[in-house]
């Protein structure tokens, strides 16, 4: 059957093994730099002294690994990002903002957040 214009590959079709290994790799990059990016930032905007910012990116790091782990094998098999939700990260932000505001120090409002999520 002839390939639909635009897309490289249908439903069943695969790549050479190769071209998986490089794709895979390339996906594996993305998904461990964005997930990066998180823990930092929040670490920054707290201001959390360096040994809690590398906690924190370790333990993000775990559980990408972890509930990607966990999709693969017993989930959707979809390549889809397993990590740090926008959601949280956006929450996180607004509360710091909203504590500056009110003049509250940032690790006040990140023990306040903590105690929330408890």
């Amino acid at each position: 059957m002839e390939k639909e214009q635009g897309l490289h590959y249908r439903l069943e079709d695969c790549p050479s093994p190769g071209k998986t290994l490089l794709l895979a790799l390339q996906w594996a990059l993305f998904m461990y730099s964005i997930n990066l990016v998180y823990p930092l930032v929040i670490g920054d905007i707290f201001q959390l002294p360096p040994v809690e910012i590398t906690a924190l990116v370790q333990r993000s790091t775990f559980l990408v690994g972890l509930g990607s782990l966990i999709q693969v094998l017993w989930g959707h098999r979809v390549p889809l990002t397993e990590g740090v939700a926008a959601l949280w990260f956006s929450l996180f932000l607004l509360c710091y903002q909203a504590g500056g505001a009110a003049g509250q120090d940032p690790r006040e409002v990140l023990q306040i957040m903590e105690f929330a999520l408890l």
